[in-house]
């Protein structure tokens, strides 16, 4: 019984690890240009953990930077859609700006909460 418990809480770290990893990783690819390689590494991290906030953060800056303000509004509308609480306050604000397709300011919010 224990040992099944610890089981159950080591895995349930895993995801965690594995999404901090690619984010790193993304952050990587992102200074040295490699945006594709960055945005697949986001992504990754987000299938790892739903939750990381920093991961869609990274995804909208290159999108925006990339002038692809479609793919960022849907990228944050699909995440504030599954974690509409208050904790991602920032983004739901972020969105509203981008739509309002004040995109500078929304970069600007994007990078002011950035880790």
């Amino acid at each position: 019984m224990l040992l099944t418990i610890l089981i159950r809480i080591i895995r349930s770290f895993s995801p965690s690890v594995e999404s901090q990893k690619d984010l790193l990783a993304a952050d990587g690819y992102e200074k040295l240009g490699r945006t594709e390689e960055a945005l697949r590494a986001y992504r990754k991290s987000l299938e790892s953990d739903p939750s990381n906030v920093e991961a869609v953060k990274g995804m909208c800056l290159i999108l925006l930077r990339n002038d692809d303000r479609p793919a960022a509004i849907s990228v944050l509308q699909e995440f504030c859609e599954w974690h509409g609480d208050a904790s991602v306050t920032e983004l739901h604000e972020t969105l509203r700006l981008l739509r309002a397709n004040d995109v500078e300011e929304a970069v600007r919010k994007l990078r002011s909460t950035w880790l």
